[in-house]
């Protein structure tokens, strides 16, 4: 580990509730592992919370290529597309609708299978674990949580998760923490309102991360992607979709021929 990301992991070995708030690149996913490692040599089990599918399976290659150079040494086995535990049954990878499901049951094809005039979003599908909330009964064989992209908590399906946990350890990791339609309440919540940053300019003057810039663009995915589907099927379909692809290529081509 680089000295940054070595502190990051000790700041959440002491809060034990944290937030790593680094820029793309820095290498939170790695500081997750270190943390991990430690983790599971304490006999800790560990829930691990991503928003997306592509997401998922880079890290549990990435995982199990970490992990079999050391110690503890971690094979997974597929309980769904979504959804991925170890064999030692210490660590549990995945959506959060699938965590859910793992759970209570697989409430997403459950509601699927009504009639169409009773089918609800995949939203309201979360929310109604909301209505009782003191009567369900939360995760307690998790001593960890960790949240990649923890400014997503303020969408109900991924902020579900941590309220059903009862992990005394969390961690959230994101490089944009302030949310612009006020959100950043389910962050705090969820995990804590203390942060362990790394000032973007140090890591630009480490030559740690790369030095890009970004601008903002606009796409109107309502003429791609189904409504009535859930977020990862519509974000599947949004970055297949010849029309989004289109759109990014002639972005390049116009940003390349004012740079040529």
């Amino acid at each position: 580990l680089r000295k940054y990301q070595f502190d990051g992991v000790e700041h959440a070995l002491k809060k034990r509730r944290l937030i790593w708030n680094l820029a793309c690149a820095a290498g939170k996913t790695i500081m997750s592992l270190e943390f991990m490692d430690i983790a599971l040599s304490l006999g800790l089990r560990i829930m691990y919370v991503v928003p997306f599918q592509a997401v998922l399976h880079q890290l549990i290659e990435k995982i199990e290529r970490e992990f079999d150079k050391g110690v503890n040494k971690l094979q997974f086995v597929k309980v769904s597309d979504s959804l991925y535990v170890d064999t030692n049954d210490q660590i549990a990878i995945g959506l959060p609708i699938s965590i859910l499901n793992k759970k209570y049951g697989d409430i997403d094809k459950g509601n699927r299978k009504q009639s169409n005039k009773n089918i609800v979003s995949y939203s309201e599908v979360v929310k109604r674990y909301f209505t009782n909330l003191d009567k369900i009964d939360k995760y307690d064989k998790y001593d960890i949580l960790i949240v990649d992209e923890a400014h997503l908590l303020g969408a109900d399906s991924l902020f579900a998760v941590p309220s059903l946990s009862d992990a005394k350890i969390r961690i959230g990791m994101t490089a944009t923490p302030v949310r612009t339609d006020g959100k950043d309440i389910f962050i705090n919540s969820a995990i804590h309102t203390d942060s362990y940053v790394v000032n973007r300019n140090t890591l630009l003057e480490g030559k740690y991360i790369p030095n890009t810039t970004y601008q903002q663009m606009t796409f109107n995915t309502k003429k791609v992607i189904d409504s009535s589907k859930n977020y990862s099927e519509c974000y599947t379909d949004l970055h297949l979709s010849d029309e989004f692809n289109d759109f990014i290529t002639n972005i390049v081509k116009t940003k390349l021929s004012k740079d040529m």
